[in-house]
């Protein structure tokens, strides 16, 4: 028998005093077979997906989130959902908590994490997931947001 929890991590507020005392490294998911990228900019992530036809996916996250660990190993990693990711999205990894990821959390209204937006080319939601995925529902949404585009 197996069984999958789906759950999500809120952001946890943190003083200044845990922020100077904690050592932060830049996780970029340079683990997994979807080749995810760092956000630096919205602006131009949205222009090399208008220019190169793609669509672009989101994967907001934090270091101390375990479902976000869970699906960087199990689903980020499967061979499927890199193919289909890959071939039609630019994706775009997104630490709430440093560098450019709290405004991106408040323009995009993320909540808690893992917390996961599909855009169109434009930057227009098509789909929002909050909470750790299993394969094939991740799979599934991704194939109908890929398919109803194509109509």
């Amino acid at each position: 028998m197996c069984l999958l929890f789906v759950c999500n991590c809120s952001p946890v507020k943190r003083t200044s005093t845990t922020i100077s005392n904690t050592k932060h490294k830049k996780s970029k998911g340079l683990n997994t077979l979807v080749r995810f990228e760092d956000c630096k900019s919205l602006s131009q992530t949205i222009d090399r997906a208008q220019s190169s036809h793609q669509l672009i996916f989101m994967d907001f996250y934090a270091d101390w989130c375990i479902p976000c660990k869970v699906m960087d190993q199990e689903v980020f990693n499967d061979v499927e959902v890199a193919d289909l990711l890959n071939n039609h999205f630019i994706n775009v990894k997104i630490n709430g908590e440093l560098d450019n990821g709290p405004d991106l959390v408040a323009m995009h209204e993320v909540s808690s994490y893992p917390n996961y937006i599909w855009l169109d080319s434009k930057g227009v939601i098509l789909h929002r997931e909050v909470g750790a995925l299993s394969r094939s529902k991740f799979l599934s949404i991704t194939a109908d947001i890929i398919s109803r585009l194509k109509r």
